[in-house]
């Protein structure tokens, strides 16, 4: 998810930085959520907002503490509609804009053309595969498919098919049914935990997704396997798992390509 990689690592860090260098106390955003433990010597952690159809927890798991630490959400705790009547009783030319959902850098270009731009990557026929192998199609770019998708494979018919795989050097995707996605483990890399492991109680997989029970977390060598009570259906490695004690974000991690 691009937006967690930005708000940890490119955007808001310096935004503090130009609020400290304006004599600022705080950086005051309009994100949905919350922050908590305030006085903890390990530094404050981001917690869901009221509006669970608007928590944006997920959105700024990467955000390092130390930055929460000069930063205020005074929306975390009203909910959009009370957020537009207030803006309503202001006069607000802006209380019922349609919310927004592009992704900010492919706004006005969209994703074919972003790819083509920036990753050299054009319309490039290969193979659709079934775990063994076996030919069942084509496709037109394997980056044009992510895992769990099942529309656009052009291959209908028959049981349902979901992408379980892609392969970037042979340029394949690998699809199968909906038991292939399911698994109760998760290896993350690119670990980033604020709280002892004993603290994740679940994982957030997707933005909008539930939080999945976990039952352990084993860390080796700078991997963290996540072990669900549960089957959860995988992501695509490169996507971020949210830990969390509750609502509170204790951590988070990429997902791997490595099995565990």
């Amino acid at each position: 998810n691009p937006c967690i990689q930005c708000n940890g690592r490119v955007r808001i860090e310096p935004m503090v930085e130009l609020a400290d260098a304006l004599g600022a106390e705080r950086l005051v955003t309009g994100h949905y959520a919350r922050l908590v433990e305030l006085e903890s010597p390990d530094g404050p952690l981001v917690s869901g907002g009221a509006d669970p159809a608007k928590d944006q927890a997920y959105a700024l798991a990467r955000v390092p503490t130390r930055v929460l630490a000069k930063m205020d959400f005074p929306l975390g705790a009203m909910t959009k509609a009370e957020v537009r009547q207030a803006a309503r009783d202001r006069g607000l030319a802006v209380a019922d804009a349609p919310d927004s959902q592009d992704l900010c850098f492919i706004a006005g270009i969209g994703r074919e053309r972003f790819l083509a731009e920036h990753g050299q990557l054009g319309p490039r026929e290969g193979d659709i595969v079934d775990p063994g192998g076996n030919r069942l199609g084509a496709h037109n770019g394997f980056f044009n498919h992510t895992i769990g998708q099942r529309r656009g494979l052009g291959i209908g018919g028959g049981t349902p098919l979901f992408v379980i795989g892609t392969d970037a050097e042979t340029n394949t995707v690998t699809v199968g049914g909906r038991a292939d996605l399911r698994t109760r483990r998760v290896v993350l890399e690119d670990l980033d935990l604020r709280r002892p492991a004993e603290r994740v109680r679940s994982a957030r997989l997707r933005h909008h997704a539930d939080s999945s029970e976990v039952e352990r977390v084993d860390i080796e060598g700078g991997l963290a396997t996540i072990h669900f009570a549960s089957d959860v259906e995988r992501v695509a490695p490169g996507q971020v798992a949210c830990l969390l004690d509750g609502e509170t974000v204790v951590g988070c991690g990429t997902v791997s390509a490595r099995e565990s």
